[in-house]
């Protein structure tokens, strides 16, 4: 019993110093395509952020990063899809907003293994 405790415990502490952005795409109603980038903080299931492009750029993508957190208020660990959008110029942002961590984000694998399969 206690075990599970701990591991309850450790969970919502990463919960709690999470983030997940994600990028898709919206078809619009004359059929064009437009990107929406989405920033969601795991603890509180806050929508922090959202911003709608026709033309995402991985600068682009970086600066909404900036404009979703303060400096001082940046998740520890922020989960992303495996997008070729999320180049260097993320990475160094993320790095650069959380001090002392040396991988503030997590690549999603894209495929999860079966516990049993």
């Amino acid at each position: 019993m206690c075990g599970h405790a701990g591991q309850f415990g450790l969970r919502k502490t990463l919960e709690e110093s999470s983030g997940r952005m994600d990028l898709f795409v919206v078809p619009t109603i004359g059929f064009d395509l437009l990107y929406a980038f989405v920033i969601v903080r795991l603890g509180r299931r806050d929508l922090v952020w959202i911003n709608v492009t026709a033309y995402p750029t991985a600068d682009w993508v970086a600066r909404q990063i900036t404009e979703a957190f303060p400096w001082n208020e940046a998740p520890r660990y922020m989960i992303r899809d495996r997008d070729r959008i999320y180049s260097a110029v993320v990475t160094r942002r993320l790095r650069a907003m959380v001090s002392g961590t040396n991988l503030p984000h997590r690549p999603h694998p894209g495929r999860t293994a079966l516990p049993n399969g």
